[in-house]
């Protein structure tokens, strides 16, 4: 309780050791060394909690396989705006964990940007923060205008009051929302997201209230790719059988 009032105080984090040393299976002490771990950039030790949360089931292999795809939704962009334990933790589980092929888009979990330490941090790689202490709706748009030099996606598992205000510069992509500088994007380059690299595994393997709620996620990616297809089922270069007849009626005719 006394490193909670703190705001991810890492000179609070004492107490934190203290909580674990009396109980090392408490689950909401791991927590919170995951958090106090990532605001202070220790990913060591961020790496050995959130091991011991998908040990004892806090953090969910439901939870991991959607936030796998998340990140795959932001390639080629900086940054990766993130909401919620889940979210966040899922995010940091494959980055420390999993894989390395994600590690040059920095995650940010908007609730750690409480902590002072956390703030410092992101300074440091170079990402531009709001001048101001709260951390709500009006600091989330802040943020984004002031990084609109740089590639940001953003987690769809946000509220919808935070994303209102940027509404019109809002492109969905994969699992998130992309905002600020972008690569250019086309319906082609999302169905290679969707059909050769995201694992879809709450969509196909898992069977839980989780996953349930995971895959309503997938449902505007699945609604683009289906109207795009269905645009070019009359497009002959899209066609196979027709494109082999038309070019078989121009050489025959030439």
């Amino acid at each position: 309780y006394h490193y909670m009032s703190g705001n991810y105080d890492v000179s609070r984090e004492g107490s934190l050791y203290n909580a674990i040393e009396i109980d090392v299976s408490n689950t909401s002490v791991q927590q919170l060394l995951v958090a106090n771990s990532v605001v202070k950039g220790d990913d060591n030790e961020a790496k050995k909690y959130l091991i011991k949360l998908v040990k004892s089931g806090s953090l969910s292999q439901e939870t991991i396989a959607y936030t796998e795809d998340v990140l795959k939704s932001s390639a080629e962009n900086q940054i990766l705006l993130t909401h919620g334990t889940n979210d966040s933790y899922g995010c940091f589980y494959n980055q420390y964990v999993v894989s390395n092929q994600f590690n040059s888009i920095v995650v940010i979990s908007l609730d750690l940007l409480k902590s002072q330490s956390y703030r410092e941090l992101l300074i440091k790689k170079g990402i531009n923060l709001p001048d101001l202490e709260t951390v709500d709706v009006q600091y989330f748009k802040e943020f984004c205008d002031l990084n609109a030099s740089k590639g940001i996606s953003i987690s769809m598992t946000f509220p919808i009051d935070y994303l209102r205000p940027i509404a019109n510069r809002l492109i969905p992509y994969g699992l998130v929302f992309r905002t600020g500088k972008q690569v250019p994007l086309c319906a082609s380059d999302l169905d290679q997201l969707w059909n050769n690299e995201f694992n879809k595994k709450n969509l196909n393997e898992f069977d839980s209230q989780e996953s349930r709620n995971y895959s309503k996620n997938y449902v505007p990616t699945q609604t683009i790719l289906e109207n795009y297809h269905k645009a070019n089922q009359g497009n002959i270069y899209m066609n196979s059988q027709k494109a082999k007849k038309v070019t078989k009626q121009k050489i025959e005719k030439h």
